[in-house]
């Protein structure tokens, strides 16, 4: 059974993203960011961490969860 994000997922261009997300990216594209519970924005993954991905749903996920553990966030179960 394929693997899905426990998470809300929304994409931007560039020239539609948010405020916050436009500082966190810090011009780099494409790029993946968390959005806590408390407002901050992370940068989870980057263009060769998505690049490793393969374009793999699966793998994406796997990057996820272990981007949210370097990160110290909290990772919703499914």
């Amino acid at each position: 059974m394929p693997r899905t994000a426990p998470v809300h997922v929304a994409t931007y261009h560039r020239d539609d993203q948010p405020e916050s997300i436009r500082v966190a990216s810090a011009g780099r594209s494409p790029v993946v960011v968390a959005e806590t519970t408390g407002g901050e924005v992370v940068v989870l993954l980057g263009r060769d961490e998505l690049e490793r991905c393969g374009g793999s749903p699966e793998r994406l996920v796997e990057a996820l969860e272990q981007a949210a553990v370097r990160a110290e966030l909290t990772w919703p179960s499914p």
